[in-house]
């Protein structure tokens, strides 16, 4: 027997009410952690595909309603040689030919004196309306 909850609001142990439009419009409607593009844990993630150094394509389980999606990542769990000691990691950069409501491609780099992408383990977590 399948359920449901139909609920407009939620209230806190405080006793503060919150709009449930609020917290169903501010939740991840994806995210993925992968290394190479293997991807160790997701949410609304079918897969991911490699498309070079530092280029990994994320592709989507339930589309998005448009391609206006925000992204936030970051990551890095190991020392890449010696760059290690002044590492600024960022995976917000889109390419934009692949950012699509079925698939985005988040590019992967650190910031050194010489800049540079690279496949390293990262984390990326998408916020928008599905279709």
């Amino acid at each position: 027997m399948a359920g449901k909850i139909i609920a407009d609001t939620i209230e806190t142990g405080a006793g503060a009410d919150i709009s449930t439009s609020y917290v169903v419009n501010g939740s991840a409607k994806a995210w993925m952690r992968e290394t190479h593009a293997v991807v160790s844990d997701s949410i609304n993630v079918s897969s991911a595909t490699d498309g070079g150094s530092g280029d990994t394509i994320m592709n989507f389980s339930s589309a998005m309603s448009s391609s206006n999606y925000t992204n936030h990542g970051g990551g890095l769990d190991q020392p890449i040689g010696t760059n290690s000691g002044y590492m600024a990691y960022h995976v917000a950069h889109f390419d934009s030919d692949n950012r699509t409501t079925t698939a985005c491609n988040p590019r992967k780099g650190f910031y050194t004196n010489t800049g540079g992408f690279g496949d390293y383990t990262s984390s990326i977590v998408i916020f928008g309306d599905l279709a």
